[in-house]
C-alpha cells in the first residue's frame, strides 16, 4: 500500500505490476509515450517558466481525474500518460509527482519512481506523502538508512492519529528490529537529543531564575527606598536586607542599608531619650528646686 496524500476514493495501485484491464497494442504504445513524457515532466518540469493559467489548472485537474480512473481499473500505462499530461499543465503540483511516483513504482520503474517522489518533496517539503512512499521504496531495496530518514520525516510531520503516520512508525520499528545497529544508533541519537533538551531546559531555568532574582531585588529595593523616604526606617532596614540577601554584591543596597540603620538608630535613641525625660520629669524638677534652695537658702524668706 502507498500513501496517496489524502486522495479521495479507493485507488488500486497493483504494486507487483499486475496490469488489469486493456492489454492492447494501444495501451502498450500509450505506456511508452507516458514514460518519455513522464520523465520529461520530472526532470524538466522545474524549468518551465510560463505562468500557469486557470485554464491550465483546469486541464491538469481533468487529466488527473482521468488518470485516477485508469489507475483504479489497473490500466497503469494509461494512468501514467494522463498523470504526465497533467504535470505538463501544472508542473508545480507536488501531488501529481507523487501520483507519478506511485505508478512508476507499480510498474517497477524504480529510478523514475525515486525521481518523481524526490521532485514532489522538492516542490513542497511540507507534503508528507512522498516521504512515506520513497521510504517504502528504499526499504524494499534494502537501503535502510535512507528508508529510516524518510520514514522519520513522515512520522515527525504527520498527525499521530493519521493511519499513514502509524504505518511509517511501524515500518521504522520493523527496520530497527531487523537491524540492531540502526536501533542502537537510534537509541544513541535519542539519548543525545534527550541530553540536549535537558541542558536546554536547565539554561532556560537558570535564565528564568536570574530574571526572577532581578525582579525580586528591584521590588525589595524599591520598597526599602519608599519606606526610607517616608521615614519608616525600621521597614527600610528590613527591605534593604531582603534586597542584599538576593544580591549580596549590590553596592547600592549596602549603602542604602547603612543609611537606613543610622537613621533607625538615631530615631531609636531620640525616642529613648524622650521617654526617659518624660518619665523622670518630676524628679528632675524637684532636684533642680533642692539645688536652688541649697544655693540660696534665704531667698525664700
Amino acid at each position: 500500500m502507498f500513501d496517496l496524500g489524502g486522495r479521495l476514493g479507493r485507488i488500486r495501485v497493483y504494486p507487483k505490476g499486475e496490469i488489469m484491464g486493456r492489454t492492447t497494442g494501444q495501451s502498450v504504445f500509450a505506456g511508452l509515450i507516458a514514460l518519455v513524457v513522464g520523465m520529461a515532466g520530472i526532470f524538466y518540469g522545474a524549468r518551465v517558466e510560463a505562468a500557469v493559467t486557470s485554464q491550465d489548472l483546469e486541464r491538469a485537474r481533468n487529466f488527473r481525474r482521468q488518470a485516477m480512473a485508469a489507475q483504479n481499473v489497473g490500466d497503469l500505462n494509461q494512468a501514467l500518460l494522463l498523470y504526465s499530461r497533467a504535470a505538463v499543465f501544472n508542473p508545480e503540483d507536488a501531488v501529481l509527482y507523487n501520483d507519478l511516483g506511485l505508478v512508476y513504482q507499480a510498474l517497477k520503474k524504480y529510478p523514475q519512481a525515486k525521481a518523481a517522489f524526490q521532485k514532489a518533496i522538492e516542490l513542497d517539503q511540507r507534503y508528507s506523502a512522498p516521504y512515506y512512499n520513497v521510504g517504502l521504496l528504499y526499504k524494499e531495496q534494502g537501503q535502510f538508512d535512507l528508508a529510516v530518514f524518510n520514514f522519520r520525516r513522515r512520522v515527525d510531520m504527520g498527525d499521530p492519529l493519521d493511519p499513514w503516520t502509524l504505518k511509517a512508525q511501524e515500518a521504522l520499528e520493523e527496520i530497527y528490529a531487523r537491524l540492531p545497529a540502526l536501533n542502537r544508533e537510534r537509541i544513541i541519537e535519542g539519548a543525545a537529543e534527550m541530553e540536549f533538551y535537558i541542558a536546554r531546559d536547565k539554561l532556560f531555568a537558570r535564565d528564568l531564575a536570574a530574571r526572577q532574582s532581578v525582579t525580586d531585588f528591584n521590588v525589595a529595593f524599591m520598597h526599602g527606598r519608599d519606606a526610607f523616604r517616608n521615614a519608616n526606617y525600621g521597614w527600610a532596614v528590613k527591605h534593604f536586607e531582603d534586597a542584599l540577601r538576593i544580591n549580596p554584591e549590590s553596592y547600592e543596597a549596602k549603602h542604602a542599608l547603612e543609611r537606613a540603620r543610622q537613621q533607625f538608630s538615631r530615631e531609636a535613641m531620640g525616642s529613648a531619650l524622650n521617654e526617659t525625660l518624660a518619665n523622670n520629669r518630676d524628679n528632675i524638677l524637684d532636684q533642680y528646686v533642692v539645688e536652688a534652695q541649697s544655693m540660696f537658702p534665704e531667698s525664700g524668706q
